[in-house]
């Protein structure tokens, strides 16, 4: 009988005004063992600003994390990010084992990496 054991981990959703901002956040997210990866990827946002419609062109950013350095992630998104306002959505996810496993041996490590 298999194991009904939880690999939980966190996903943040994170909309940013352009990609260097987007890369910057993801990439101090990564190399200092903040998150295990991040996905950047261009989007469409229509909201409400100032009682005016708006349609903007917009960068997601997607990075993933472990529930011990939920903390720290959030606190650099805030340092980092360009918005006065930004939306930081987060919320738990369950992974598969081997998923959990890659993700747990990347997180807190810092690393040194050159592009």
């Amino acid at each position: 009988m298999r194991s009904k054991q939880s690999f939980e981990i966190w996903y943040f959703h994170v909309p940013c005004g352009n990609a260097i901002n987007a890369q910057l956040i993801g990439e101090t997210a990564v190399n200092s063992g903040i998150a295990a990866c991040c996905n950047i990827s261009p989007i469409r946002s229509i909201y409400l600003w100032q009682e005016n419609l708006h349609q903007d062109e917009e960068i997601l950013l997607i990075l993933k994390t472990l529930a011990s350095q939920k903390k720290k992630l959030t606190h650099l998104i805030l340092e980092l990010h360009d918005y006065n306002t930004p939306c930081i959505l987060s919320f738990k996810a369950n992974v598969n084992k081997e998923y959990f496993d890659w993700m747990n041996s990347m997180v807190k490590k810092k690393r040194t990496v050159d592009n």
